[in-house]
């Protein structure tokens, strides 16, 4: 199964796609960044309508918040991450399981077909003997 297809969810007038706007099938923001620059404006027709004064201070940017929310995307990202480990050493400890009953159960076979071919020579050197003896 290959990795899940993406789409841009916005398109500008050009046509051309938003980057941090794509999305994956399912809904989920393909990275967040969609959070991150959500003030932003995203199409030069809304920048020239955003412009400022220069002679305006800029507004203050709280980048305690920016911290904040980038922390729980990583915390939310590494759980995704610890619960996909856990289901592949599960998967690899299920595998290592099921190759190692076949491998016993192909020894097993293996040893009785052994035992058999062990039991057909003494048969026949018995047969043998008796035919030389008599």
């Amino acid at each position: 199964m290959g990795p899940p297809e993406m789409k841009p969810s916005q398109k500008s007038s050009s046509g051309s796609q938003i980057v941090s706007q794509t999305q994956f099938e399912d809904g989920d923001p393909a990275d967040g960044q969609d959070q991150l620059h959500a003030s932003r404006p995203s199409t030069p027709e809304e920048q020239m309508d955003s412009a400022v004064d220069p002679s305006e201070p800029l507004e203050k940017f709280d980048w305690y918040d920016l911290e904040v929310r980038y922390h729980d995307m990583i915390k939310d990202r590494d759980a995704v991450e610890q619960q996909l480990l856990q289901d592949f050493d599960h998967l690899s400890q299920v595998g290592l399981k099921t190759q190692m009953t076949y491998v016993h159960h192909e020894e097993q076979q293996l040893e009785e077909k052994r035992l058999h071919y062990v039991q057909v020579v003494n048969a026949f050197r018995k047969a043998l003997e008796l035919l030389n003896g008599s």
